[in-house]
């Protein structure tokens, strides 16, 4: 549980925003990013990151539109604008992913390498663990 508070604390900024900021439409590190299956014109801004995990990319929210039974392709907004969705989605993403196996070993960098693909904002993260670990164990 410290594991996945912490992880969705640092994603959207300390609970404060379900929408990925710094992103633009005319340029963004996201467009025709294959690997997250942007590749139509406008994806990488359309589906920039959104939710606590901040879900990334047309390929995941194709396949968490399936699980939520939600059109999240034509309408992405809906994972910024439904605070219940954006929490189920995260935890659909945190189990699709087996984050469990690296946060029951208290792998820090393992969670944070599932959630984030790297390491942005590492220090900040395991900040936030160790605050959640204090109020929750």
């Amino acid at each position: 549980m410290c594991h996945f508070l912490s992880q969705l604390c640092e994603e959207s900024r300390g609970y404060s925003s379900l929408v990925e900021e710094g992103i633009n439409p005319q340029h963004n590190r996201y467009e025709h990013k294959k690997i997250l299956g942007n590749t139509q014109d406008g994806d990488g801004f359309k589906y920039r990151g959104r939710g606590f995990i901040q879900i990334t990319g047309r390929y995941n929210y194709k396949n968490l539109s399936k699980i939520v039974n939600l059109d999240l392709i034509s309408r992405p907004e809906l994972l910024s604008n439904d605070i219940r969705l954006a929490l189920n989605v995260s935890a659909i993403y945190w189990t699709r992913n087996h984050i469990n196996t690296p946060a029951d070993k208290d792998d820090a960098r393992e969670v944070t390498y599932r959630i984030n693909g790297g390491y942005t904002n590492f220090p900040d993260r395991l900040e936030f663990l160790r605050r959640a670990k204090n109020a929750l164990l």
